[in-house]
Order: structure tokens, then C-alpha cells, then sequence
């Protein structure tokens, strides 16, 4: 069975990208870049996309002078910069000191790939509705184009509910399959561990027609990374805990974070047993549409 090392690459967070389009609903990601930031000290850049083709399209082209096309960009670009400047105020008083903003121009996707090279983003925090891009229900496009072309892990806000002004991210579930990739996950848990999570639940799910074999050998692997993990965390967390689940990887994954009274689950973007195509697949989009709490997506280094 493949293992890669727990701390190996560890995921360091200073710099955070927080994407806004000025809704409410893609403002549900403050509240977890706060949590982060005060838990990591990391700094926050706040943008805002300006879709100038919105403006200038074929038939508005055709419609429309370009100045008067120029002056409604810049007036947009005006209203954007008062409500960027308005929300890092807001985290000012929420004890963010590091905040600045940009303001892009494009199209949302490849805008923000810009700025996250740009700003040297560690992580990425979104919500995954909103509009001028993020309008698409689960997984809007510009949160797929993130994690498709980025580097950078994405942190997902749920959009349900009503807005908290805390968040905690204090038990997080780590769907493991028993490959290096999947436990691409594990490379977060330095950065995260004491300050903001406190307990961690591994689990990987096995088919319920598996041998009784399959889910020793499940349970064996499980017991082999909590041991790594407890001697790389040296106690920042309290607890490490194991679990075999049988059935549908996504079903049992939801389940278990619900059932459990998990915060946040961490899963990597590749793997195999059902979490082979996690940027989209079947399995994490299942998951992504289902789940309760807020996920964190890391990008797999290796293919």
C-alpha cells in the first residue's frame, strides 16, 4: 500500500486570497478567512473582478460609445473600491491587521489565477455561490477554474443557512483510500493543527460486499497514519481517531461528518476508490453538494 510522508511538503499559510463579488452570499467566506488568519497570522487580500466584456460585447459594443462603455467601468470600478475597502474594515475590526485589496479586470477565472500568483496566496477562501461567476449552484466555474488551473489549496464555504459570525474548524474528517495522493490531504494538518483544529477523524470507506480481509487491511493502514501523525503533531491535536466505513464513498463520507460533529472536511484533489476525480468527479462533487460544513481541497502534487 503507498504512503507518502505526513509532514513531507507541509502546507504553510501566510498569504490568503479571498475572492468577493459583492453578494452576500460570497461574503459566507470571511467568516472562515477570519478564523484562519487569526489562527495562522496569515495576511488577506480581498478581489473583486471587473468583467469588462460584460460591457463591451459584441452586441453593447455595437450599442454603446466607448466612452460612455469607459465610464461605466469606471464607476463600477469606483463601487468596487468602496465595498472592498468597506469589508477590510470590517476585518480590521475582527483583529485582521494584514488586509489589502485589488480590484481585477477579465474574466473571473483567469482574473483570479492572476491574483493568486500576484499575491503569492497560500490558500484560497470562497464561497461557492455568488455572482459574475461563482452564480453556478454547487461548484460554481470560477471555483472549478481555481482548483483545476491554480496552485494553491481552496477552502469552500457553505452558502446554506444563515450567516455565523464564527466559525470553528475544530474536528475535521479526512477521507483516506490507502494511496500517496489522498494523503496529499495530510499536508495541511501542520498548518492547521492546535490553533484552530483540535481533533481529526480518518476514515476511509470500503465496498460493503468487501472481504472481511479488505476492511482489516482498512482499519491496519488507518491505525499506520494516526500513528505517523501523532508523532509529527507532538500533541496539537487531542485526539486522532479511526474509522472503517462501508458502502458509497459519498454517502458514508457526508454521514460521517454530520453523525460525527465534524467542522470541515480535508480531502486531496486525486486518489483512487472513489476519490479518483475529486476536482469534479462523481464522488467529491456528491460530497460538495451534500455536505454540511465547510471543505478544504488540496491540490495533489503528484499525478
Amino acid at each position: 500500500m503507498e504512503t507518502t510522508s505526513t509532514t513531507g511538503g507541509a502546507l504553510r499559510i501566510r498569504r490568503m486570497l479571498v475572492p468577493l463579488d459583492g453578494s452576500a452570499l460570497a461574503e459566507r467566506a470571511l467568516p472562515l478567512a477570519v478564523s484562519v488568519a487569526r489562527a495562522t497570522q496569515a495576511s488577506v487580500t480581498l478581489a473583486r473582478v471587473i468583467q469588462a466584456s460584460a460591457w463591451g460585447g459584441p452586441r453593447l459594443g455595437d450599442l454603446i460609445a466607448p466612452q460612455v462603455i469607459t465610464e461605466m467601468l469606471e464607476d463600477e470600478a469606483r463601487e468596487a473600491r468602496r465595498y472592498l475597502d468597506g469589508v477590510a474594515n470590517r476585518l480590521r475590526t475582527r483583529q485582521i491587521a494584514a488586509v489589502s485589496t485589488i480590484i481585477l479586470y477579465g474574466e473571473p477565472g483567469a482574473a483570479l489565477l492572476e491574483a493568486e500568483r500576484t499575491a503569492q496566496a497560500d490558500l484560497v477562501v470562497m464561497a461557492t455561490h455568488g455572482r459574475t461567476g461563482l452564480g453556478r449552484a454547487t461548484m460554481g466555474s470560477v471555483a472549478d477554474h481555481m482548483l483545476r488551473k491554480g496552485q494553491a489549496p481552496v477552502l469552500l464555504a457553505r452558502t446554506a443557512g444563515e450567516q455565523q459570525e464564527e466559525v470553528s474548524l475544530a474536528h475535521a474528517l479526512i477521507p483516506l483510500d490507502g494511496s500517496a495522493l489522498a494523503e496529499e490531504a495530510l499536508t495541511a494538518i501542520p498548518a492547521l493543527a492546535g490553533a484552530l483544529i483540535g481533533r481529526l477523524t480518518l476514515a476511509q470507506v470500503v465496498n460493503l460486499e468487501a472481504l472481511a480481509g479488505e476492511a482489516e487491511e482498512a482499519q491496519c493502514y488507518l491505525s499506520e497514519v494516526r500513528g505517523r501523525l501523532t508523532r509529527s503533531l507532538r500533541g496539537a491535536v487531542a485526539e486522532i481517531a479511526t474509522v472503517v466505513l462501508y458502502g458509497e464513498a459519498p454517502e458514508q463520507i457526508v454521514s460521517r461528518a454530520a453523525r460525527g460533529g465534524c467542522d470541515v472536511i480535508v480531502m486531496a484533489t486525486h486518489g483512487r476508490g472513489g476519490l479518483s476525480r475529486v476536482a469534479f468527479g462523481s464522488t467529491a462533487d456528491a460530497v460538495l453538494r451534500a455536505a454540511e460544513m465547510p471543505i478544504l481541497l488540496m491540490r495533489a502534487r503528484r499525478e
